[in-house]
């Protein structure tokens, strides 16, 4: 079977550990899949070049334009693509995102070929059209299927009936990483209901583990709490964070340190507000990590403070380092938290959050009993892969 997996890019976060592990994960041996990315870099190159049987196709010089920054063009002072860049961008404010993408894509030839073309990227309709990939698979490949994923929870994209009918018309299957998810598209988008269904995320879990061994990078020896997440505060709430510290620390309890992990775009402004409370003794800001995994495994407890997530890979990801969970009660966390026992599910809400971290750090026995059940669990992606190329070879709706 010949495959075709299109992607915007693989920027460090979800998508890219989700795709990373998915094709870490398949028997290709009888297959051949073909990577398209709107922008690719050489960690990209490296760490497709690992995965046998699969081939990173070159990219579209007006479809990479469109997604790589101004900046890094003026650094290597290429002239003629700052010029580019800078009319591409004019297009996109003048014409929209979308429509100029398009236009983008007529430079595009057709790649043709394929048993199975994968859109695997969404498109997001929050404050403005961002996506593309579903675009590209629509228009500019030929194939006997196509299927179109959605990492989120489709209400939170901003997804309405006429968006989804209009966007998925030309897929054969739109597969969601979780079933709240798909229950939440089903409701939006009724009239494609039969062609909707679930494939989860897979997990490198041997590969995690030995990251996971490297040396402890914390240099306090208290109660660790740790956090992993994009700095992107409508979903992530790293706020709440900030508001749990101020709040412990008044209540005297103050043995601990919450290191947080991870970049974005609000990691400027949740910095400052932290420092601004003066929080620097128990709230660290470690940045963006390569590998995250020993900060998790060194933890005594991983919280994620979401306002939503489709699935939260990182969830199952500190389950698999051994390390006890609390998350906020968005509907897919029940999927794949067993609550009280290998973690907490809590309110989500800062008072939600703050109850369930002041309890561990009193209780901390909880959290001992959470390893041992922890530790006598397995991680198995086959139900995951069976998933996968049961969309990939079913019939056709």
């Amino acid at each position: 079977m010949r495959i075709l997996i299109a992607n915007i890019h693989m920027k460090p976060g979800g998508n890219r550990s989700s795709l990373l592990n998915l094709l870490s994960n398949l028997d290709l041996e009888s297959n051949q899949v073909d990577l398209f990315l709107f922008v690719h870099d050489e960690k990209t190159r490296e760490d497709i070049s690992k995965i046998k049987g699969v081939r990173l196709l070159e990219e579209s010089l007006p479809l990479s334009m469109f997604y790589t920054p101004l900046k890094t063009y003026s650094e290597n002072k290429d002239l003629p693509k700052m010029a580019m860049k800078k009319a591409v961008s004019f297009a996109a404010r003048a014409f929209g995102t979308r429509r100029t993408l398009l236009f983008l894509m007529l430079f595009q030839e057709k790649l043709r070929g394929y048993d199975a073309a994968i859109s695997f990227a969404h498109d997001k309709w929050v404050g403005g059209f961002y996506g593309g990939s579903n675009d590209f698979v629509r228009r500019k490949v030929e194939a006997g299927r196509k299927i179109g994923w959605v990492h989120n929870d489709p209400y939170r994209l901003a997804f309405t009936r006429e968006i989804c009918e209009r966007t998925y018309r030309s897929f054969d299957c739109i597969v969601h990483v979780s079933n709240a998810c798909k229950e939440k598209f089903d409701e939006i988008c009724p009239k494609y209901r039969e062609r909707s269904m679930v494939v989860y995320n897979t997990f490198n879990s041997e590969e995690i583990r030995r990251l996971a061994e490297e040396k402890d990078p914390y240099d306090d020896k208290g109660f660790r709490i740790v956090t992993v997440a994009r700095m992107f505060n409508l979903q992530k709430r790293i706020d709440r964070i900030i508001e749990c510290c101020r709040r412990l620390r008044a209540e005297g309890i103050k043995d601990f340190r919450w290191h947080v992990v991870g970049d974005g775009p609000d990691m400027a402004r949740l910095i400052q507000k932290a420092e601004s409370e003066s929080l620097g003794e128990i709230l660290v800001f470690e940045g963006h990590k390569d590998n995250p995994y020993p900060y998790m495994r060194h933890a005594d407890v991983f919280v994620l403070t979401s306002r939503y997530e489709a699935q939260g890979m990182v969830v199952t990801e500190s389950l698999i380092t051994g390390t006890p969970v609390i998350v906020t009660d968005y509907e897919e966390a029940f999927e794949f938290v067993d609550n009280g026992r290998n973690g907490i599910i809590t309110m989500n809400s800062t008072d939600g959050v703050h109850a369930a971290v002041r309890d561990v750090l009193l209780n901390r026995e909880k959290l001992e009993s959470m390893r041992k059940y922890i530790s006598r669990q397995s991680f198995d992606n086959s139900k995951a892969v069976k998933q996968f190329w049961s969309a990939l070879q079913a019939n056709q709706q």
